[in-house]
């Protein structure tokens, strides 16, 4: 198992799609979607650094949004579904990074600058 990551019980998680049947739908055992979380991971890392402690977080929102799209079949291109995760991901990847920008300017103190004429 790849960490441990699909194996943890999140409400709507990789877990909860795999037990509703979409796992016979999208053709995936659960080794595949370990493999798929232990890629996710190293992706995750390189993108946000091995410091950060969501990195869990990230994995398990970009897996819950393919399965999700993928439970309402609206994936036209099977074929791709490696591609079409790895877009995913990296939407995932910006907003975690726009959402953590935007804490970080609203915890700041303002600093007005005052300009003398």
């Amino acid at each position: 198992m790849a960490y441990g990551l699909c194996n943890r019980s999140y409400t709507g998680g990789p877990i909860a799609f795999i037990k509703s049947g979409v796992l016979n739908t999208m053709d995936l055992t659960e080794i595949d979607i370990d493999r798929l979380c232990l890629k996710l991971r190293f992706k995750i890392v390189y993108h946000l650094g091995q410091n950060c402690v969501d990195v869990d977080d990230v994995v398990q929102e970009s897996l819950s949004r393919f399965f999700r799209v993928g439970q309402l079949q609206m994936i036209r291109d099977s074929e791709e579904l490696g591609a079409y995760l790895n877009v995913v991901c990296r939407n995932v990847i910006l907003e975690y990074r726009q959402k953590m920008g935007h804490m970080e300017s609203a915890s700041r103190p303002f600093r007005s600058s005052s300009v003398t004429v």
